[in-house]
């Protein structure tokens, strides 16, 4: 869920959104008004329902398998020849 704190500043009040996924900080947001921020805070929760908003490393998202196949297509046939 996110938060939405309000912050004076000098220059004027600003309001902050901060998203957890899975009780860990995700992405943090400033914004001039509250209601864009709220939106803001709605669409990274709902990415983050979707597919972790990018959080997930891309190492992650490959097998051994298809590391090794990878390596064996495109590496392999370098090493022969050379």
């Amino acid at each position: 869920m996110a938060t939405i704190t309000k912050i004076t500043r000098p220059g004027g009040t600003v309001y902050k959104a901060r998203t957890r996924l899975n009780g860990k900080p995700g992405p943090t947001k400033t914004f001039r008004y509250k209601s864009d921020a709220e939106k803001w805070a709605k669409q990274q929760e709902a990415a983050f329902a979707r597919d972790n908003a990018g959080l997930v490393n891309p190492a992650r998202r490959h097998t051994l398998r298809s590391v090794i196949a990878r390596y064996r297509e495109e590496r392999l046939p370098e090493l022969a020849e050379g």
